[in-house]
């Protein structure tokens, strides 16, 4: 793509959720959207606002890495993201 704006593919976690239960083409699918977050303060400390990405509990293994920090995710169906 030339000239233009970047492409934006988005989709509800519902639909992704039924396409990775669906897919007999890939071993596996995982997603991420990026996300604003407020980091909180302690004390006099005043709460901070970060950017961040959200991932489905399976991101890492889909990409074959592991986190820098922490461990990765176990899936639960009533907590599909991850937030970084």
């Amino acid at each position: 793509m030339s000239g233009g704006a970047a492409r934006v593919n988005e989709t509800s976690y519902p639909n992704f959720f039924d396409w990775r239960q669906l897919s007999k083409s890939f071993q596996s699918i995982a997603a991420y959207k990026s996300s604003g977050f407020t980091l909180s303060g302690h004390g006099d400390t005043p709460a901070t606002r970060i950017s961040g990405i959200m991932v489905t509990s399976d991101f890492f293994s889909t990409v074959g890495v592991m986190p820098s920090l922490g461990a990765p995710s176990a899936a639960t169906r009533s907590s599909p993201e991850i937030a970084l």
